[in-house]
């Protein structure tokens, strides 16, 4: 797939979901370099276009490199995502990687009031839940988060399988 949208792309296309499955199938290959050059390619056709700030801000919040200027981002994303649950997931995400405890938990918080237990978003909220606790030194405490996640939860997309996964083995090394 990436090879036919980065082709489209180079071949002129303007759709905006030609941009979002290129950057995803980029970023999905692990080429976050790629993804953000096609989002922010994307963003110059459509400014503001909240699908496009949220898929670039959450690659951006994936490397060390990116994390800041994914943190500039969230006020923005908030902005004009207004209560989008996949936006507050992203800024979730970017907040607990910044270290930001307080904006986090908010953020966190209000997926949680909004998501049901084993909604995907939910477990995505409870993911960054035990981040915010492992980042206490309570890796216990994570892991028990992280376990009441994947047993209320069935269902869901392999990434954040796999981001389960190393989250507990990266925890429970450090028991």
């Amino acid at each position: 797939i990436y090879a036919q949208m980065d082709a489209a792309l180079a071949g002129g296309a303007t759709n905006k979901l030609t941009f979002v499955i290129a950057a995803e199938s980029a970023r999905l290959m692990e080429n976050s370099l790629r993804a953000t050059e096609i989002l922010r390619q994307g963003l110059d056709l459509y400014p503001d276009d909240p699908t496009l700030l949220n898929n670039l801000a959450y690659c951006l919040g994936q490397t060390p490199d990116g994390l800041v200027e994914a943190d500039a981002m969230a006020p923005k994303l908030l902005k004009i995502g207004a209560g989008d649950l996949q936006i507050l997931d992203t800024v979730a995400g970017i907040y607990v990687a910044a270290g930001k405890t307080m904006e986090a938990r908010a953020t966190i918080d209000q997926v949680l009031a909004k998501t049901k237990p084993g909604d995907q978003l939910w477990f995505r909220a409870r993911l960054h839940d035990a981040g915010l606790v492992a980042a206490t030194n309570d890796v216990a405490g994570a892991l028990r988060i992280l376990q009441d996640a994947i047993e209320k939860t069935a269902d869901l997309p392999d990434e954040d399988v796999l981001a389960a996964n190393r989250l507990q083995a990266q925890w429970q090394t450090q028991l």
